[in-house]
């Protein structure tokens, strides 16, 4: 069976979690999988004519013009599956993500072409339409890729967040907290990685550039990791693939209750939920301060993410949705 994924980016770190490191696990179970670009728009036609033969043909993330997308699925004769782990129905405005209507009617048209969504999270399984052949697939994280620390210190000093330009304003809120810790503790920092830090008088911020071979022992450092979000459309949308991050590497998360973060996070469990500025510094300082309590949630979260969102705990399940779908 053979399965063509057509994406925007195909070294994008979605398609790249998604599908680029789930293909070898989908091949024990003799599935194929592909990835074509689909951008530029020079390069769609001799996509869809490589697509054609598929058994099924992927549509990652892409919203496509009507034409396009009548164009795939005149050529492809294969069945088509919808796969989303954002928001994109919604369009972002300054600093604000909010409906669009072209948006909204370029997702809908492409679920009812689709024989198959498979969705990132709840909230964006309920935009479905009510008869829509839906499945539940989170972003899987590779365990493999990320190692437990040996090393649990007595007072934690490193607060870390692991993102990309495009999310690292959501720290803006939360910035005056971490400064109020920074200055209340002369020896904590705040690991970046990824990218430029922002204007945060106040904090003490380390910059690590990110790299796919360097990111595990960055995350490693960190003795708590966050993941602050606000709460609307787009943020709703998201896979809370941060937080698979650092419970992967066994740091504890401290989040916002925001979207599939109140799933992937169990609030006094794996980590804590933290929704005004109080919170956050009772619950980073309670953690920075707890030796114990850090390593009991570290190994908890790591736990959590290999029985519930590991490559190992969903690919099979993913193969058995792929083959009923190409029947």
């Amino acid at each position: 069976m053979r399965v063509e994924v057509l994406t925007e980016d195909p070294s994008g770190p979605s398609v790249r979690h998604r599908w680029t490191l789930a293909a070898p696990r989908l091949a024990a179970y003799w599935i194929e999988v592909g990835i074509l670009p689909v951008e530029p728009a020079e390069v769609r036609a001799e996509t869809f004519e490589r697509a054609a033969d598929a058994d099924l043909v992927v549509i990652h993330r892409k919203l496509f013009r009507f034409p396009d997308l009548h164009r795939l699925m005149r050529v492809c004769r294969g069945r088509l599956v919808f796969d989303l782990d954002d928001a994109v129905m919604v369009r972002q405005s300054g600093r604000k993500r909010q409906g669009s209507f072209f948006r909204s009617i370029r997702f809908l048209r492409t679920l009812r072409r689709s024989h198959l969504f498979l969705a990132g999270n709840k909230y964006l399984r309920s935009r479905a339409p009510g008869r829509m052949r839906t499945f539940l697939r989170p972003t899987p994280v590779e365990l493999d890729n990320y190692a437990m620390r040996d090393e649990w210190p007595e007072r934690g000093t490193v607060i870390g967040w692991i993102g990309t330009e495009s999310t690292r304003m959501y720290l803006d809120a939360i910035a005056p907290n971490l400064a109020e810790l920074c200055a209340a503790r002369g020896d904590l920092v705040f690991h970046l990685i990824g990218p430029e830090p922002g204007n945060w008088p106040g904090v003490n911020v380390i910059h690590v550039p990110w790299s796919e071979k360097g990111e595990a022992a960055a995350l490693r450092r960190f003795d708590v990791g966050i993941l602050p979000l606000p709460d609307d459309p787009w943020t709703r949308g998201k896979c809370s693939f941060k937080a698979l991050q650092y419970m992967a590497a066994g740091v504890p998360a401290v989040v916002s209750p925001v979207g599939m973060n109140r799933d992937v996070v169990e609030d006094g469990v794996t980590g804590f939920h933290a929704d005004d500025p109080g919170a956050w510094v009772a619950r980073l300082t309670g953690l920075l301060d707890d030796r114990d309590l850090r390593r009991s949630m570290g190994w908890a979260g790591r736990e959590r993410a290999a029985e519930h969102y590991s490559h190992e705990a969903l690919t099979g399940p993913l193969a058995g949705v792929l083959r009923r779908t190409a029947r």
